[in-house]
């Protein structure tokens, strides 16, 4: 019950009053203070339980968010012109998948380890890194290092976005490319102007959507076929939101409470994630895993600059946005 009241009282802080006051986003100052209170949690101990409804909630309500959110995109965000631009970027996902795997071979890295910190990085985080380990039957110990490699490498892209000298259009697209984890999207776009911040998250979604087909490939991949899959819902439910949003078939009655709804879900659940920030699992990663995941970021962000370089500059937001 105490941690119910001081979860309740945090979030009426942050989104009352101390991000209004300090002109940080709620979202933003939801994702630190809530890895501030587990490393607070986790000082002189060595495990930190909490309640069991926290892990359940917690990927629910962040996918659930982002559904809602995927209903209030403007039509026309996702026009062909725009996402034609964009391949390039979206063309990393399987450079990272091949990379992880060639790279993790040479290290001397199981096969396991080197798809999901290589899945986790491509994708969406821990939600792709869990999809994976399904497939993959990956071991606790594997499963550890690569959460561990994955969850650090999200905090350095963190720190990059406000390091790197960009406009804010280059930065939403660098974050929607690179940043592993849907929440550090969120968070991170949330300080750019608002077109920007949907363009960083509608290319996030963008990878979201293609793990789709890669856990459709994956058990034919390693079992000719013979292995089933149980897809996540949560890629179907952004596609048919952002079905809906596009073709103009959302009531505008449900616009308003949805946008409420999404707003209250996605902070709650950016708080609860930071909470959940394990600090122990960070600490058992092998420096041969962590040197495969910060290979692989840096071939996100290398990517991009490829990119913008060739490009000559940043794609323009669409007027819609």
């Amino acid at each position: 019950m105490r941690f119910v009241l001081g979860t309740v009282f945090w979030l009426g802080a942050l989104v009352f009053g101390v991000a209004p006051a300090i002109g940080l986003s709620p979202v933003l100052l939801a994702l630190v203070s809530g890895m501030l209170w587990s490393l607070w949690q986790h000082r002189g101990t060595s495990s930190t339980s909490y309640p069991g409804w926290l892990s359940r909630y917690q990927p629910w309500a962040l996918r659930a968010g982002l559904v809602l959110f995927c209903l209030q995109l403007p039509a026309g965000v996702l026009d062909l012109a725009l996402l034609q631009r964009l391949w390039p970027l979206l063309l990393a996902v399987p450079l990272v998948l091949v990379s992880g795997v060639w790279f993790g071979r040479q290290l001397g890295l199981s096969v396991n380890i080197s798809w999901l910190v290589s899945a986790g990085l491509a994708f969406c985080g821990t939600s792709a890194l869990f999809a994976t380990q399904t497939v993959r039957k990956a071991s606790p110990g594997e499963l550890s290092q690569s959460l561990a490699a994955v969850l650090l490498m999200g905090l350095l892209s963190l720190l990059l976005y406000g390091l790197l000298p960009l406009a804010p259009e280059a930065t939403a697209l660098l974050i929607g490319a690179s940043a592993p984890e849907v929440s550090q999207v969120v968070a991170a776009s949330s300080l750019l102007p608002a077109s920007c911040a949907l363009l960083a998250i509608v290319l996030k979604l963008s990878r979201v959507l293609l793990l789709i087909p890669f856990l459709v490939w994956l058990p034919w991949s390693q079992a000719k076929g013979q292995v089933k899959t149980k897809l996540p819902w949560f890629p179907l439910a952004v596609l048919v939101a952002a079905g809906l949003s596009q073709a103009g078939w959302v009531p505008a009655l449900l616009l308003p409470l949805s946008k409420g709804t999404a707003e209250a879900l996605l902070v709650s659940a950016i708080w609860l994630a930071g909470v959940q920030t394990d600090w122990r699992a960070m600490r058992q990663g092998s420096v041969k895993v962590l040197l495969l995941a910060l290979s692989l970021l840096l071939l996100l962000f290398s990517w991009f600059f490829v990119w913008l370089a060739v490009a000559g500059s940043p794609v323009s937001v669409p007027s819609g946005l």
